[in-house]
This record gives structure tokens, sequence and C-alpha cells, in this order.
């Protein structure tokens, strides 16, 4: 299991994924799980964190299906956990059969905790047909700003990013310059902040706390394409 400090980042078939590996460096990686947006489903990119010692964070589980698990499984992988970007059904659909396959924690921005319980404010209760409900067993462990998940003597630090919800956040991985920016940031564009909960007024402010990053930080989204710091600072017109 991680650690955590302070102040120190079914039924979907098989097919319709595209499994990638992206940069690395050392022990940890990160795997893309992208799926074909040529469906009227609303649906994030997910992730997988690597440590060293083959354990696994899944970030962003958007969809209820069998694969992700199958996936672990079959490359003898340990999960440590889940981790939300924030609180939006289209990331974290497959929250409960995760936590029926491995009963995984659930880690998320401690701002974002009423939301996972609050239809209105995770959107279920306009874009699923049916409301988005967790599994009441289900170990959820609010995340604070600047904490470290200690991982496999690597790290993974939260930077809070208030703006498409209160509770957004971004996690970088230093070891390998990556950054995944959940509906924070997108390749040439930003999210949406016309949510319930969201926090307009706070975008630059938290967009601050991630230009810092060297340029070539690679950017992982919640949806689309992958880019880099570099890359937004010059071509995105919401940070110009």
């Amino acid at each position: 299991m991680p650690t955590l400090s302070k102040n120190d980042n079914s039924s979907r078939k098989e097919k319709e994924i595209k499994v990638g590996y992206a940069y690395f460096f050392l022990y940890m990686k990160i795997i893309p799980f992208i799926y074909n947006q040529d469906t009227d489903d609303l649906i994030s990119n997910t992730y997988l964190i690597v440590g060293k010692n083959n354990n696994v964070f899944v970030v962003d589980p958007s969809r209820d299906y069998d694969g992700i698990a199958n996936f672990i499984i079959k490359n003898e992988y340990s999960i440590s956990g889940i981790i939300l970007t924030h609180a939006h059904c289209d990331h974290m659909r497959g929250i409960n059969r995760l936590f029926n396959k491995f009963q995984a924690k659930l880690y998320i921005g401690a701002d974002d905790l009423d939301a996972l319980y609050e239809n209105r404010f995770n959107l279920s209760f306009y874009i699923d047909e049916k409301p988005l409900k967790l599994d009441e067993e289900i170990d959820v462990i609010p995340l604070l700003d600047h904490q470290n998940l200690m991982y496999d003597d690597e790290k993974i630090e939260v930077i809070f990013t208030p703006y498409h919800t209160k509770g957004s956040i971004c996690l970088y991985c230093p070891s390998i310059n990556s950054l995944i920016t959940g509906d924070f940031l997108f390749k040439n564009s930003v999210g949406r902040a016309d949510f319930l909960n969201s926090c307009p007024r706070k975008f630059y402010d938290s967009l601050a706390k991630i230009l810092f990053l060297p340029d070539n930080t690679k950017i992982y989204p919640g949806h689309g394409p992958f880019s880099t710091i570099g890359e937004e600072k010059k071509l995105n017109p919401f940070i110009k």
C-alpha cells in the first residue's frame, strides 16, 4: 500500500481499446486506456500508473466493464488503489467493479467528496439512465493539496486545480515528468466550468500551479490526445 505525506503528486469489447505505453524513466510508467469515441456515451481516458514492484493505481476508471481488471490480472499487477481526478460520472463508472474485484481503496480530492454521493454534482442524474451509486463499503481517502502518494520509492504529487470542479486535482509523477490533468487541461483546450460545483474564477490560480513544470512535461488529459506543457503554452488559446 502507498503511504501518504504532505509537502514533499460490461460490457464493452476489448477490441475497442487501444493500450499504449507512455514515456517512462526508472521504474514507474503510465499505461493509457483510450476508448473509441464513436459512441453516444460520454467516456474519459483511463490511466494505470505502474510502480517498479508492479503495484498499480487506476486513475479515472470510466467504464463499467472487466477490461481493466483483466489487464491487471493478466500482467500480475497488484492494485494499490483508485484515484479520481474529479467526481464526474464519466470518470468513475468502473469504481464498483474494481472494488468488487480487488477491494481497492478510492482516493479523491477532499473538496470533491460530496460529489461522490450527490448525483447532480457528479452529473449521473443528467447523463446516465440510472444515477450512479457507489458501493457503501468502499474506503474513501481524501487527498490534500501538495500531498504525496509515496509509491514504490517514488512519488505521485497531488496538485489541487479547482476549476472544472471545486475538488479537481492533477497528478504529477516527477520521476517520469508526467502530469495527469483530468478535465482541467486538454490539448489546446480546457475543461468546462459551468457545472453546479465548478469554480471558474479559480482557473488562472490553478493554471499557475502547473505551468511552472518543465516544458517537456507530458500531459495525459481526461479526454483527447496527449500534449506537453510547452505545447500548451504556445498553442492553447486559453493560456495565452
